[in-house]
């Protein structure tokens, strides 16, 4: 989805994982 590109790019690498 563009929103978790969006969100993605904003937040960490480490959210991203956990996420």
């Amino acid at each position: 989805m563009e929103m978790e590109d969006s969100w993605r790019l904003k937040t960490p690498k480490k959210l991203k994982g956990e996420i």
